[in-house]
């Protein structure tokens, strides 16, 4: 799907069918474009809503989360209509494919060629329900409204780094070895063996040996608090953070078992430089900027397009 993305003159081409079409008027005609049909995500569709949230969750959805897949559901049905006035749904052959063996399991002679089973399939209308389908042309046009969004200037890419800085400034870090010690009841044990590691001042390589083996080895070179708490767990990470190096450590605890750490080395933390980031703040902003266009797009298509939920049992109706 992505690769005619990549095509310049096809961006523009389809930006421009896009601003004509919600523009709601052609050109030098002068004639308004005829209001739409209203939007109307009924009762049935709501109830469906609520009994997928359950299943998928096992709680009913409160408001908020009612009013999230309301907000969501419309945002697809506008995409899905657009997608399909803009025609993104012609000779896509991801939706020929999901469309063809579709109609090759329906079909009484599934043999028969590709060309006569999508053209059954297009009579039968299979690509307005099925929602591989409807997903495929909502993340199409969402993607061509990406696209779409400037690239961004290398004095935008400057401020964009300077306003988001600390999200690039590189971690501390240290280097630690630990002794492991396998199974739960062993506190005591832990700690009369950190005793006589710092007693003795027992190496890192030397300890080791003290205590059990352990899948994920027992050296760990230049780890930063999250590393380490995706390994061990959050609490592990930050007590380790707090060691002064070159000490064992009193026992911490791990859901693997009981641990003696001792950090050998540490390297602050320190502010990167743009241009060891710069492409990490290109994608940054970039994502902000398509983000913003995809978000641009849903309120003209809202703004044109007269939208109703409603309510199932009796709840009443409204009009978004």
């Amino acid at each position: 799907m992505k690769r005619w993305l990549r095509a310049p003159p096809l961006h523009f081409v389809l930006l421009g069918a896009l601003i004509f079409a919600l523009d709601g008027r052609a050109p030098g005609s002068g004639a308004e474009v005829p209001a739409p049909e209203p939007l109307v995500i009924d009762a049935g569709r709501v109830a469906q809503l609520r009994a997928d949230y359950v299943r998928r969750t096992g709680f009913l959805p409160g408001p908020d989360d009612l009013a999230a897949l309301l907000e969501e559901t419309i945002d697809e049905e506008l995409l899905l209509r657009e997608a399909r006035a803009l025609g993104l749904d012609r000779d896509d052959r991801s939706i020929r494919w999901r469309l063809v063996e579709k109609m090759r399991f329906l079909a009484d002679d599934p043999g028969r060629d590709e060309a006569s089973l999508l053209e059954e399939a297009l009579e039968l209308g299979l690509e307005r329900d099925d929602p591989v389908v409807r997903r495929l042309l909502a993340e199409k046009l969402r993607l061509l409204a990406r696209a779409a969004a400037p690239e961004p200037s290398q004095a935008e890419l400057r401020d964009h780094f300077e306003a988001t800085r600390a999200r690039y400034r590189e971690p501390e870090r240290v280097d630690l070895w630990h002794v492991f010690l396998d199974g739960a009841g062993r506190d005591s044990e832990a700690r009369r063996l950190a005793a006589r590691l710092r007693a003795e001042q027992t190496t890192p390589e030397q300890a080791v040996a003290r205590g059990d083996a352990f899948p994920l080895g027992h050296q760990h070179p230049g780890r930063a608090e999250g590393d380490l708490a995706k390994l061990y767990g959050a609490a592990f990470a930050a007590a380790v953070l707090a060691l002064p190096p070159g000490r064992w450590s009193q026992p911490l605890r791990s859901p693997y078992g009981t641990h003696l750490v001792q950090v050998v080395a540490r390297r602050p933390g320190r502010d990167a430089r743009f241009e060891s980031v710069r492409g990490q703040v290109r994608e940054s902003l970039r994502a902000e900027r398509g983000d913003a266009a995809v978000a641009a797009l849903l309120a003209r298509l809202r703004g044109r397009q007269p939208l109703r939920v409603e309510a199932p049992h009796g709840d009443g109706e409204g009009d978004a």
